[in-house]
């Protein structure tokens, strides 16, 4: 076969492809996304925003402080900060865990410190299950299947897997104090 011909088809080929590309519009959309602390409580899934979330400890020593209220669990101390640790349960209409005096976690549970602009704390769950990105779009929030305390938390719902997120609002929670 002769190389001149070759080179000349190839040539053609090539000019058709990029004819076709030109012709050819390609959008490209960047969808907007939320990061999102999925953790659970009480065997059900729920999430944080991220842009509250700033760290996710193991079970540290937990101290008590008396005459605290019981959703109060205690105090940490994180590199030289005191932070309270509160036990969220009976804000979302569970029975709140009682500590006690000797303050233990288990080992699957997760301190997670949240802070806004003037409240910082850290909220025992019983683990983190994941930390992602999700499209603002599959956020659902309507609340209509949300009933009882929960629904003064919660600010939208997502599907993850097959199992259902309700979203938090953290900065309520200094509401409750």
């Amino acid at each position: 076969m002769d190389k001149t011909n070759t080179t000349t088809k190839s040539e053609t080929l090539l000019a058709k492809v990029k004819s076709l590309k030109e012709h050819k519009q390609v959008v490209d959309v960047e969808e907007k996304t939320v990061k999102l602390v999925v953790f659970t409580l009480e065997d059900k899934l729920f999430a944080f925003y991220g842009e509250f979330i700033k760290e996710i400890l193991h079970p540290l020593k937990v101290f008590f402080v008396p005459g605290c209220p019981e959703f109060i669990v205690g105090v940490i101390n994180i590199r030289g900060d005191i932070e309270s640790v509160l036990d969220i349960r009976g804000f979302l209409g569970y029975a709140p865990k009682i500590y006690g005096i000797d303050i233990i976690l288990q080992k699957s549970n997760r301190i997670v410190i949240g802070q806004t602009a003037d409240f910082k704390s850290g909220i025992v769950a019983d683990s983190v299950v994941d930390v992602l990105d999700v499209s603002v779009h599959s956020v659902n929030c309507s609340l209509a299947a949300i009933y009882g305390s929960l629904r003064e938390f919660a600010i939208g719902e997502f599907l993850y897997g097959d199992k259902n997120v309700i979203i938090l609002d953290f900065k309520k929670i200094p509401d409750k104090l």
